[in-house]
């Protein structure tokens, strides 16, 4: 266990997804190794003749495997959550101004708006420039990339 813990692929992983938004699930992963080791040796013992004094190598590498597997699916759930929704990505401010703004607008309707969220002509105009959030359709009008579906 040490070994893969201090090794260059555990660690090393750790490092490389530093910034990212799973990097603090990454951080927790390697406490959940011993506690999942700890798990799959006192299954062994319960159903074979493994020992309940001491954790055997099966049980360490069966931990890592479940440590490697939940690292893996961690980077596709927060790939599919934080690259799906937009919002995500926002400042709180340009999140607030984005749930005002309809499916689709004319900017020139929308200042008096924004303006009371406390968000000036200028940055509207720089928000709306933002093609992950925008997609321009005619002159002055735009479209949200991104909106919840009414509830039925």
């Amino acid at each position: 266990m040490l070994e893969w813990h201090n090794g260059n692929e555990f660690y090393n992983k750790i490092i490389e997804e530093k910034g990212h938004s799973y990097y603090e699930a990454f951080v927790k992963l390697d406490n959940y190794a011993l506690r999942y080791a700890l798990i799959l040796q006192m299954i062994y013992a319960s159903v074979d003749d493994g020992s309940k004094d001491e954790v055997g190598i099966r049980a360490v590498e069966g931990a890592i495997l479940l440590v490697e597997y939940f690292m893996k699916e961690t980077v596709k759930v927060h790939e599919l959550v934080y690259k799906k929704d937009v919002r995500l990505r926002m400042s709180p401010k340009q999140r607030e101004v984005y749930e005002i703004l309809s499916s689709q607008f004319y900017i020139g309707q929308m200042y008096s708006k924004v303006a009371e969220l406390g968000f000036s002509q200028d940055q509207l105009k720089k928000f709306v420039r933002i093609t992950d959030y925008f997609e321009k359709i005619a002159r002055g009008k735009y479209k949200k990339k991104f909106f919840e579906l009414p509830a039925d």
